[in-house]
This record gives C-alpha cells, sequence and structure tokens, in this order.
C-alpha cells in the first residue's frame, strides 16, 4: 500500500493534500512552482511535472550490430512500435545488410501508420505518422469482425465446390487482420499509460482494456486457424478430395454451425449482454461435444487417406475457433461481472440483469 496522507480543509471549500518530501527533492520542486493533474480510468489521480514528457513520444535508437538474426530484430520493432514510440532510428556503423533492410521494409508494411522517411547505407529511419486516437476501438473490432466473415465466406465456397482457387485469398486477410490486431494492441498499451486516450477511443476503464486485450487475441487466433484450414483445405483438394466423400460432408457440417456466429459474438460483445452470451456459450459447448466426437471417429477410422487426415484437421482448427469464440463470450460476462456492486446490504430484487448498463 502507498504513503497515506490526511486530506485538510483550507478555507471554507478547499481540500489540500501535501506530497512527500522525498518525491519533491527528486523532482527539484519549490513552493509557487506548478505541477499537472490528471485523472487515471480507474479513478486515481496522477501528479507530474509540466517539464515531464509522456511515455510513447521519443525516438528509439536500435543497433543492428547488437542482433544476430533478423527475427529479433523483427520482434524488437514490433516492440517498440506497441509502445507508442514515433520515431525508430536503425543504424549500423559497419552498414545495414540488404536481408535486415528488407526486414525493416516489411515490418513498415505490416504495422499500420509506420514508414521509411529516410534511408542511408549506414541508417534507416522510421517515423509513424498514425494518430492512435482518431481510431475507435469499437471501429477495429467491427473491421476484424468483418474481415473474419469475409473468410469464411470465402471457405465455404471453397468447401461447397470443392475447388481451391481461391483459398489462397485467405492468406492475405488473414495478414490484414494482423495489421488491425497490432494497431489494437497498440491503442491498449497507450490507454494503460494515458487515460485521455481510452476516453478519446471509447474504452472507460482499465478493466474494460483488459477485456478488449483478450478478445483482439481471440479474434487473431481465429483468423490463422482459418488460414491454416484454406491451406488444409487446399492441400486436401489437391490430394484427391471430392465433393462426395462421406467425412467432407461431417466437416461441411461443422463449419456451417460456426458460420456466422461472429454476428452473434460481435453483437453480445458490444451490448455487453451477460445472459445472451452464456446462452450462446451454452451452444457453442454443444457444437464442440459433436466435433469432438466426428474427430474421435475420423481418427479410427481405417484405411484413411491423405485428404481424410487433412479434413481431420480441419476439423481440429474448427474446434479451436469455437473456443476462441467461447473465450470472447466469457470475457463479456467477466466485464458484466465488474460492473455489479455488492449487495449484501441491499434489499433483494426480483430479478439481476447481467447486463452492463
Amino acid at each position: 500500500m502507498g504513503e497515506v496522507r490526511k486530506i485538510q480543509q483550507v478555507g471554507h471549500s478547499t481540500l489540500v493534500v501535501t506530497i512527500p518530501k522525498k518525491w519533491a527533492n527528486e523532482m527539484n520542486l519549490r513552493a509557487g512552482q506548478q505541477v499537472s493533474l490528471e485523472r487515471e480510468i480507474d479513478g486515481s489521480i496522477r501528479i507530474y511535472t509540466r517539464e515531464v514528457v509522456k511515455k510513447g513520444t521519443s525516438t528509439c535508437n536500435i543497433n543492428v550490430e547488437e542482433f544476430n538474426a533478423t527475427e529479433m530484430l523483427v520482434r524488437a520493432l514490433i516492440g517498440i512500435y506497441l509502445s507508442g514510440r514515433n520515431t525508430i532510428r536503425v543504424y549500423s556503423e559497419k552498414g545495414i545488410e540488404p536481408h535486415y533492410t528488407d526486414q525493416i521494409r516489411c515490418v513498415t508494411q505490416s504495422l499500420t501508420g509506420l514508414g521509411i522517411i529516410e534511408q542511408t547505407s549506414n541508417e534507416v529511419i522510421i517515423h509513424d505518422i498514425l494518430d492512435s486516437t482518431k481510431f475507435p476501438f469499437e471501429n477495429l473490432i467491427r473491421h476484424m469482425f468483418k474481415i473474419i466473415s469475409f473468410i469464411e465466406e470465402i471457405l465455404a465456397k471453397t468447401i461447397d465446390e470443392v475447388d481451391n482457387r481461391l483459398a489462397g485469398e485467405i492468406t492475405n486477410l488473414e495478414v490484414e487482420i494482423d495489421r488491425v490486431y497490432w494497431l489494437a494492441v497498440r491503442q491498449l498499451l497507450l490507454v494503460v499509460r494515458d487515460s485521455t486516450v481510452g476516453e478519446k477511443i471509447g474504452i472507460p476503464s482499465l478493466s474494460d482494456a483488459v477485456g478488449y486485450t483478450i478478445v483482439v487475441k481471440c479474434l487473431e487466433e481465429i483468423a490463422d486457424h482459418y488460414d491454416d484450414i484454406g491451406r488444409t483445405i487446399s492441400s486436401a483438394i489437391d490430394n484427391g478430395l471430392e465433393a462426395k466423400n462421406k467425412n467432407l460432408k461431417e466437416v461441411k457440417r461443422h463449419f456451417t454451425q460456426l458460420y456466422g456466429m461472429g454476428d452473434e459474438v460481435l453483437q453480445t460483445l458490444l451490448a455487453k449482454d451477460g445472459f445472451r452470451a452464456n446462452d450462446t456459450i451454452n451452444t457453442i459447448e454443444n457444437i464442440l461435444k459433436e466435433m469432438n466426437d466426428t474427430s474421435k471417429r475420423l481418427l479410427q477410422q481405417k484405411n484413411k487417406e491423405e485428404y481424410d487426415i487433412e479434413l481431420n484437421s480441419v476439423l481440429l482448427n474448427l474446434i479451436q475457433i469455437a473456443r476462441q469464440n467461447r473465450n470472447i463470450l466469457e470475457t463479456v460476462i467477466n466485464q458484466c461481472m465488474n460492473g455489479f456492486q455488492d449487495t449484501r446490504d441491499s434489499k433483494p430484487s426480483d430479478k439481476r440483469e447481467l447486463v452492463e448498463a
């Protein structure tokens, strides 16, 4: 627990509280100087000096020579982007090798708002031209659901017609989902650091930020599983899968059970309707039981062709998609419960709504 201070009254209406002397000395504060007060989204107050520059606006310098693999450089650039830095300077006194430059360019193309503004043989300067506060968070969520719905539409046609000519487009859509996902995570991290960002993009509390972090990760995972399904179905078709295959019909039935569920999950999420979430979770549990039973039958089947094994892989991905949808709905219920007040001392009511006001 932090240091406790007593609130005192000065005059008729002014309330004051003293600040710790040690902190004042560390910040070189003197009587008469001004400090800024900022209310956080959890209700607390943050005090900072006017000279303090908020995190996320400075330049980050990266020496390529400190990285022994391009993969680590890519992960570092993504991490810096998520931290909210405006400018990233990648440099090397020995010169940046082409394979590093290629990876830097790939990263800037995969992260919304980043662009290379200056490049020489020894340095690459990346700048973020995006104002994250201009993107309402609900719009990002809707966009992710819309992309997933389009992926489902392509898969439905691929499975119905046993035609893999459109399957490659799913990978392009999955890449777009990743772009939106990283932008969403960046916004959520900014909300944690600066409460005013949450107010601007529609995230009213830290608990909401935590819940949305789970939601966007689930959506990113769903897109990954659908991408894997597209690749696997395409391979199965190449290996001789035909429309009359009975295992394909079972997989199609289970895919149909999930097709369009995203709209129900989205509406439940936006309404923060706990009862509706609970009902849909029960539906998903029944679907999961059916899919697990089908998967067991496929595994026990004798004389399987290569495409039969691939169809079971598709089914396992559908199971994971169902679970991710369930995770989103469980998050909705958790958010509703966070809004509940302790009612032990209040009069009992005939009905308590599990819907956040």
